[in-house]
């Protein structure tokens, strides 16, 4: 049997070394280009923020010292290697699971653009480069992604990590120029070091997932530049990533993009949070705010919430009563009882002196969260009812999120979301030249320039 004929099932991953080795900027459909500049305007907002968080630190600390400053990672006094670079980006920029998503189970963007970051650093990329190194580590994850999920999800796999370590080795393929061989080799190669469950969210080694994914896809990259190699078949359906990741089902072969042709950017979109907490609590969260702001409610008048969801929300949403800023995030009683008193949920929200006040617990218990096994497993539909110490029962359903993809975040909301992180984050940040130059990211000649406003320069 020839490999022409073994490659789609077998050998995946010589198709997508193909489509990466011989993508360039010129090739990508504009409304891609657009789409990946508000991804980056996005992306590297949460990641200044996430610099403040206790998991960032301590990553920091292991790669550079009991002294390690995390925001230092980004500045030229400090030298790192770029696995290590990439391994505090990413796990900064997962911290506050303030990212995007897509495909209902993947946060596609925080591994590879730490990557991308720490090695674009390195070549010295410019705008476009960096925007083609994204488009294929998404395109990668897309493809993979199309084969096993949601079955790989459900068994408990961590998409963000197992997946994005490929978006991250596809990525950083792109930006070293590696050769069609090379590339493959990286991508077999990365099969044997993605890892990532779901036990792990709510507490600090969910962020650490795509530390370990933004390091070891650069590592897989590096090593293939030297030479190292994989496996044929290692992400193949037969003893290989896909078989072995894909949960309860085989994977789908038959549904794999045509790469280069059918875009997974275009086709499944970007998904960005309005709310720097798990994404199956959004839909919930707005619908309260609704119910809220339609009925003037006051925490006062809350005899009870009853939140209806799906059981992909309640396999992520492991905290009925969180002691911790990082369980909060994954509390749907939390959130809810937030929003109830405050009318809003921000990053400070989810500090751990937030947890503790007196109305929030009250309104906690209060809640009540259960799943609606007719929902499909991925829904993000979300019912709230609102019993009133009145009688009345308000309800409202969220069919999808703020920021999904038939509801996307606004220009105006996506700059407050960034002003919000940069003013977050612990680096002296001049945030109106950052965000223009990343909002015009194909025009910039130097990654340098780009990430000069970082040191407020």
């Amino acid at each position: 049997m020839s490999n022409q004929k073994v490659q789609p099932k077998q050998r995946p991953a010589k198709e997508l070394a193909s489509f990466v080795s011989n993508l360039d900027f010129e090739s990508l459909p504009e409304e891609v280009v657009s789409t990946t500049e508000r991804i980056f305007v996005d992306e590297v907002g949460v990641l200044l923020a996430g610099l403040a968080d206790d998991a960032t630190e301590s990553v920091s600390r292991l790669v550079q010292g009991p002294d390690a400053d995390p925001g230092a990672i980004l500045t030229e006094y400090v030298s790192t290697s770029e696995m290590d670079t990439a391994f505090v980006l990413g796990t900064a920029g997962h911290a506050f699971d303030f990212n995007n998503t897509a495909m209902g189970a993947i946060h596609p963007s925080v591994a590879p653009i730490a990557g991308i970051l720490a090695v674009g650093s390195r070549v010295n990329a410019t705008g476009e480069e960096l925007i083609t190194a994204y488009v294929s580590g998404y395109e990668t994850q897309c493809y993979l992604g199309t084969a096993i999920l949601p079955s790989h999800y459900e068994r408990g796999w961590h998409p963000t990590s197992t997946l994005g370590i490929f978006g991250v080795t596809a990525a950083v393929a792109s930006l070293l120029n590696l050769d069609e061989r090379e590339t493959e080799h990286a991508l077999n190669l990365t099969s044997s070091l993605a890892s990532g469950v779901v036990e792990n969210f709510g507490t600090m080694t969910k962020p650490l997932h795509a530390g370990h994914a933004a390091k070891s896809g650069v590592t897989a990259a590096l090593l293939a530049q030297d030479g190292f190699t994989a496996g044929e078949t290692a992400v193949g359906t037969e003893g290989g990533f896909l078989d072995l990741f894909s949960g309860s089902q085989p994977p789908v072969i038959d549904l794999l993009p045509d790469l280069g042709t059918e875009w997974g950017l275009l086709e499944h979109g970007i998904e960005m949070k309005k709310y720097p907490c798990c994404s199956f609590t959004h839909s919930g969260i707005a619908a309260t705010n609704e119910i809220r702001t339609q009925h003037d409610v006051t925490p006062e008048e809350v005899e009870s919430i009853e939140v209806i969801a799906s059981e992909g929300a309640a396999d992520c949403l492991q905290y009925p009563s969180p002691s911790t800023g990082v369980e909060a995030r994954f509390s749907m009683p939390y959130v809810i009882a937030r929003v109830v008193a405050d009318g809003q949920i921000g990053l400070t929200a989810f500090e751990d002196n937030s947890i503790d006040e007196e109305t929030i617990h009250g309104l906690q218990q209060n809640v009540h969260f259960h799943v609606d096994d007719e929902f499909p497993y991925n829904s993000h539909r979300t019912v709230v009812k609102v019993e009133t110490t009145d009688g009345d029962i308000l309800s409202f359903t969220q069919e999808t999120p703020p920021g999904s993809v038939d509801n996307p975040l606004t220009d105006e909301e996506l700059r407050w979301k960034f002003d919000e992180c940069i003013d977050y984050s612990p680096l002296n940040v001049g945030k109106d030249k950052l965000f223009n130059r990343l909002s015009n990211l194909s025009e910039q000649t130097s990654i340098q320039r780009i990430l000069g406003p970082i040191h407020n320069t």
